[in-house]
């Protein structure tokens, strides 16, 4: 078992069911640090993050990479849930709410949207760990942790609440 410092865990909850999952997410250059000390909040751009299951990769908007100049490392093309672009790709650090860093972490540029969104974490992300939404009484109840440590398994627990 991995020591517990390795474990990250955060929640969030909305009122009301949500069509989609946002938090914040905080994004930086892809800088060296000694002793991987990615602790500091200096040089950090915190953002609205729509989390993105059918997104396979995580991506920054024009905007904020432009904002915190980003510099292209590659261009790709991109499928959209239209048609196929390209897409300028760049090397940054992604921070989750409580701080677990995706250092070194390629991101893909989208086009700014109206919806005020500057980081789409991608499958990329939410496989590294476990994610969850529940609607309990109408209100949308969201995590995610990692690494993964358990397999939720929704049919299962029903079937152990049904016969106990």
């Amino acid at each position: 078992m991995e020591s517990p410092s390795t474990f990250f865990a955060f929640s969030n909850r909305r009122d009301g069911i949500v069509p989609a999952v946002h938090t914040s997410v905080g994004v930086s250059m892809a800088f060296e640090m000694p002793d991987a000390n990615f602790s500091s909040s200096e040089g950090i751009l915190w953002v609205n993050a729509l989390w993105d299951t059918g997104a396979m990769c995580s991506c920054i908007s024009k905007r904020s990479a432009k904002m915190l100049g980003l510099e292209i490392i590659n261009i790709t093309h991109m499928a959209t849930a239209s048609h196929i672009v390209e897409a300028p790709v760049y090397m940054a650090h992604l921070y989750l709410p409580n701080f677990p860093v995706f250092a070194y972490q390629e991101i893909l540029e989208f086009q700014d949207t109206s919806d005020n969104c500057d980081i789409i974490i991608g499958m990329d992300i939410i496989t590294q760990g476990d994610f969850a939404i529940t609607n309990l009484g109408g209100d949308t109840f969201f995590s995610f942790r990692m690494p993964s440590i358990q397999t939720i398994d929704f049919e299962e627990e029903l079937r152990r609440i049904m016969n106990p």
